[in-house]
């Protein structure tokens, strides 16, 4: 499932499935094999969306998907690969939309269910 291009324009970031988790990859429009970006740990909940400034993958997982009080790990992950690192925890975030830069804001949708 595409879900963002990367901020050049020249690749796409999309998540696959595979042994019932979510893998983020990203692939250049002229070459025939993706990048594995993230293997997540947990349960995909939110696609992945580039991060304002375009450096970071920004994408949410949980333990308990079916919960939509559940708490999300809201992560960021490198575009270029790399350790993926904890932004917030929180329940019911089911989406992140960035601006582009300069900006470096973000909006963060929380369920309050």
């Amino acid at each position: 499932m595409p879900s963002a291009w990367t901020a050049d324009s020249k690749a796409v970031v999309y998540t696959s499935r595979h042994d019932g988790k979510d893998w983020i990859y990203r692939q250049k429009i002229d070459e025939t094999t993706p990048v594995l970006l993230v293997q997540m740990r947990k349960h995909g909940v939110l696609f992945p969306r580039l991060s304002g400034e375009g450096s970071e993958i920004l994408y949410g997982e949980t333990d308990h998907p079916e919960d939509a009080n559940a708490p999300v790990e809201l992560m960021a992950a490198p575009i270029a690969g790399g350790t993926p690192r904890l932004i917030i925890k929180e329940p019911g975030i089911n989406n992140i939309e960035c601006a582009q830069s300069p900006s470096r804001l973000c909006i963060l949708n929380i369920f309050l269910g």
